[in-house]
């Protein structure tokens, strides 16, 4: 398989984004690009729907991620942001509660086929970790050769050693993944929180019980 000028191994794990609308629009012409990949991927183990809800769209869930299953396929989610300012249904700071709820009974109605676990999920949509909050503080993605991250780096506060988010020169880099000046409220970005908690195992040590809802 090719990606550009970029050869993959057949076998590699590859994620499909879930459009935010059924159909996107060209013109004149309108192309259903959930159906064209439902088709493209169907029964291939090596794919997984990367799926990004919003705020407003809970009732969504159950339909969608069962047309995923059904096609042979894995899903992981995100949670969208709303970069754009549209406000009302996809605007983030109407909280995620509703769906926290609703891909959790999604989580226990197709185990093993959701790449997300009850714990992960309510972690990432309520940007809570033990006695942490979600924030720049606390983030651990954040590019260590970065001048503008040198403070943070001496916090205490634990971070990945390795990561750089470069820049599409490739040489340069920015203060983290998502944005330059983007407000880290705004960040619901699944990788991220997956960062947060790994790098935060010894959180987890306390008990049996802390260490088995964040890996068991």
């Amino acid at each position: 398989m090719q990606r550009g000028h970029q050869r993959h191994p057949q076998d590699t794990l590859r994620g499909i984004g879930k459009p935010a609308h059924r159909g996107l629009r060209l013109g004149k012409f309108c192309i259903d690009i959930f159906h064209k990949a439902l088709k493209n991927y169907r029964d291939d183990a090596r794919a997984f729907w990367y799926y990004t809800v919003a705020p407003g769209h809970a009732q969504e869930v159950e339909g969608v991620v069962a047309r995923c299953i059904e096609n042979g396929n894995k899903v992981l989610f995100n949670y969208y942001s709303d970069l754009s300012g549209k406000g009302q249904a996809l605007d983030y700071r109407n909280g995620f509660a509703e769906v926290q709820e609703a891909i959790d009974r999604m989580i226990e109605r197709y185990p093993g086929r959701l790449l997300m676990t009850p714990y992960f999920n309510r972690v990432v949509s309520s940007g809570r970790l033990f006695d942490e909050t979600w924030g720049y503080e606390v983030c651990t993605n954040l590019s260590t050769n970065h001048p503008v991250n040198a403070e943070r780096l001496k916090s205490g506060k634990p971070y990945n050693p390795h990561f750089r988010a470069y820049n599409a020169d490739f040489q340069s880099t920015r203060r983290c993944c998502t944005g330059v000046h983007r407000d880290c409220a705004s960040c619901f970005d699944t990788w991220e929180h997956f960062s947060w908690v790994m790098i935060n195992m010894r959180k987890h040590l306390g008990s049996k019980e802390d260490f088995g809802i964040g890996w068991g």
